[in-house]
């Protein structure tokens, strides 16, 4: 395609759109389990054919899929777009604030949380793709914010992997439950509330070094 006429190139960059928009559209109607080569094609209006000539096959269309920020948030936005501030911060401060980054990320995904609603009830290999663009994600980002950092308790992480578990299952709940043990998570303020008692926990097990 390098030297293909620019409206072919235009045309790919629509089709390869149509096709990735449309895992998403499946995901959030059918779950994992209504994804598929021709189903895909279908939702896109597109020719099956094209998956493979422009993806390589549906299991690399959805890792494409999986890196759109209509997903999964970017390193760049769970650093807050500024990962040297953030290291230069003492540790309480900036874990705390890439908790609530975190929190505000997953929450302005529908999508997302649509997807983490099927990860709950089926997993395929297809699901496996998405978990691992997560995963990675998650580690990267952490990890850089680990530098410098030389009295972080051994469990530490394990304690982020529960505020991020949290943040995915009242994220969830927030579109049937109203109220959850007194906090409004139809409400900004409610929201609030969570995001300031997870950034206690993290400052609770850091040191001020």
């Amino acid at each position: 395609m390098k030297n293909a006429p620019p409206l072919v190139q235009r045309n790919r960059a629509v089709t390869e759109q149509k096709l990735i928009g449309a895992v998403g559209s499946i995901l959030m109607r059918d779950g994992h389990a209504g994804l598929g080569v021709n189903a895909v094609a279908r939702e896109a209006c597109v020719d099956k054919v094209l998956i493979y000539r422009y993806f390589g096959g549906l299991t690399q269309l959805v890792e494409r899929f999986g890196r759109t920020a209509d997903f999964w948030p970017s390193e760049d936005e769970l650093v807050g777009g500024d990962l040297a501030r953030l290291q230069a911060l003492p540790p309480k401060a900036r874990y705390a604030e890439f908790v609530r980054s975190y929190v505000r990320a997953i929450r302005s995904r529908p999508l997302l949380r649509e997807v983490l609603v099927w990860d709950a009830v089926e997993k395929s290999e297809l699901t496996a793709v998405l978990d691992d663009i997560r995963e990675s994600t998650a580690v990267n980002v952490i990890s850089a914010l680990a530098d410098g950092v030389t009295d972080r308790p051994d469990d530490f992480f394990a304690v982020l992997a529960v505020l991020g578990a949290a943040t995915h299952y009242f994220t969830i709940i927030a579109r049937n439950t109203p109220v959850f043990a007194g906090v409004d998570l139809q409400s900004e303020e409610g929201w609030n509330r969570l995001e300031t008692a997870m950034m206690r926990i993290v400052e609770l097990f850091l040191s001020d070094e």
